[in-house]
Parts: structure tokens; C-alpha cells; sequence
């Protein structure tokens, strides 16, 4: 996903400390986006619902959050 589709369906990514993120959806934490401290090729992301999700890449990552995301 690239950072003009995630705008509009209303992701944001922010910056939460070393390798870590945050990812709002229209305003509101959604998920929570961090390298794993045992595989360090893997990303792991969480939403607030407790979903664990994790992939190779942050990318990749953000879709699997996004498609995890509730309707609007």
C-alpha cells in the first residue's frame, strides 16, 4: 500500500520510539507496528482488538492490518 492509498482510506503511520509505529485509522490508534525482538526480519503488528499479525516487511504488514481495519 502505498501512502497516498493509505490516506485515502484514512490510515496514518506515526513514529513510536526505535523501530516502532503506530497506525491510526481516521484519528484513532488502530494498531500497534514493531520489529520483532527474536526474528529481526519480522514485523509484527497488533491491532487494539488484540489481532497479531506479522509479515517480512512493514508494507506488507500495513496491508494485513488495513484489510483487518472495521468498516467506515
Amino acid at each position: 500500500m502505498t501512502p497516498h492509498d493509505a490516506a485515502a482510506l484514512g490510515f496514518e503511520i506515526k513514529p513510536d520510539g526505535r523501530e516502532a509505529m503506530v497506525m491510526l485509522y481516521h484519528g484513532t490508534a488502530f494498531a500497534f507496528i514493531e520489529r520483532s525482538a527474536r526474528d529481526r526480519f519480522t514485523w509484527r503488528g497488533v491491532t487494539v482488538s488484540g489481532e497479531l499479525f506479522k509479515a517480512g516487511t512493514v508494507s506488507v504488514l500495513i496491508d494485513l492490518l488495513a484489510s483487518a481495519a472495521p468498516p467506515r
